[in-house]
């Protein structure tokens, strides 16, 4: 690890060889990954053994990537189906792509919203040490619907909860997200704010969850050295290098006395200046 100025750079120094990612025959690997974990755990604001298990939980009336009682169509059990396949291709790519720099330019609270652009969320793959550090004690964003359910299995594979909302309910999807928020108060959030489009732009809606629930905001961007671009979302090509970066820290008392204008711009300009590696 190096400091330079306010950020801290963390450079991989392992090549993992074929099926070493997937068996951990050799000790000296799991030794270097361990020692990385925990080192880009701290700056997660955790423990090095949060990440080992998920946490267990009894608060799970909305979470839990399988809600049986919701799955009522054939489409759901398809999407299962499908994205079984999808996860373990997904995970396969961990053979031919590398892990890059991780940027932590602040730690981040244990409660904080962090979010990011949907086209981006297939190189999560790419950065293991972030995420197996995360995403134990981070509740992600989906819903009861075909696609949703379709990427459902790559959360199970990395512990995490899902916090799924319903719609078509008298209840707006922000107004039970941000109840469900409510009962885990140390658990930080992660949404992709441009899913389904426009991409690359943030919705009034996060700058509405900031305020309301008071929780701090941090952006985060990941870029791999060589991708295929389908439908603007980024596939890391075999050979890459998955680079993955923070920002500072947004506080509830950074936002509360701005325009709206300005508290978007201020939310908007963070994460585009998280993604210049």
């Amino acid at each position: 690890m190096r400091k330079l100025g306010d950020e801290l750079f963390y450079v991989t120094t392992y090549d993992p060889k074929p099926f070493q990612i997937l068996t951990y025959l050799e000790s000296a690997e799991c030794e270097r990954r361990e020692a990385r974990e925990a080192e880009v755990a701290g700056y997660c604001g955790q423990e090095s053994h949060e990440f080992s298990k998920a946490p267990e939980d009894s608060r799970s009336f909305i979470l839990g990537e399988v809600q049986w009682s919701s799955i009522r169509k054939v489409k759901y059990a398809v999407a299962f189906c499908f994205g079984l396949g999808f996860a373990f291709l997904l995970h396969l790519s961990r053979l031919w792509i590398r892990e890059g720099r991780i940027i932590i330019r602040e730690t981040i609270p244990e409660n904080a919203i962090v979010y990011a652009y949907h086209p981006e969320v297939y190189l999560l793959v790419g950065a293991p040490s972030f995420w197996k550090a995360k995403l134990p004690r981070m509740l992600g964003l989906g819903n009861h619907s075909f696609v949703s359910y379709l990427a459902g299995l790559s959360a199970v594979i990395w512990n995490m909860k899902i916090l799924r909302f319903e719609r078509g309910t008298a209840k707006r999807p922000l107004d039970q997200i941000i109840e469900t928020l409510e009962q885990f108060p140390d658990y930080s959030f992660g949404l992709r704010t441009d899913s389904g489009g426009p991409y690359f732009k943030i919705r009034d809606s996060l700058l509405e969850l900031a305020l309301r629930t008071k929780r701090p905001l941090v952006a985060l961007r990941q870029n791999a050295s060589k991708s295929l671009r389908i439908h603007h979302h980024s596939f890391a090509l075999p050979g890459a290098m998955v680079n993955l970066s923070t920002s500072e820290v947004i506080r509830y008392e950074d936002l509360k006395d701005l325009s709206r204008k300005d508290a978007l711009k201020l939310i908007q300009d963070r994460i585009d200046q998280c993604g210049i590696f």
